[in-house]
């Protein structure tokens, strides 16, 4: 594992292996996170979920963390995308 994807992945595990949802939470009356689901601790730090919202991730968090490589097949609504990932299309910006 490069010393970057080493880097990146500590930082994703600080960020989302800290806290989960305690219950579902709804953001804007839109369901955000389910009971037990991995809750962002930027989003308690800056208080877009109150601390009651969440409890302590524990140990196990960490064991079943994997950073996904590739979106499955119709995650971004393509089923007819051929092979295992979607293709994502690139578009350069307006100049």
């Amino acid at each position: 594992m490069s010393d970057a994807l080493a880097e990146w992945q500590k930082t994703q595990e600080a960020e989302w292996l800290v806290y989960v949802a305690a219950g579902v939470i709804e953001l804007g009356g839109v369901r955000a996170f389910n009971e037990g689901d991995p809750v962002p601790v930027s989003h308690v730090t800056r208080g877009v979920v109150r601390a009651d919202q969440v409890r302590p991730a524990g140990q196990a968090a960490s064991l079943a963390f994997e950073p996904p490589t590739s979106l499955p097949r119709g995650t971004l609504d393509q089923p007819e995308a051929p092979g295992d990932v979607v293709p994502i299309k690139r578009v350069k910006a307006a100049e």
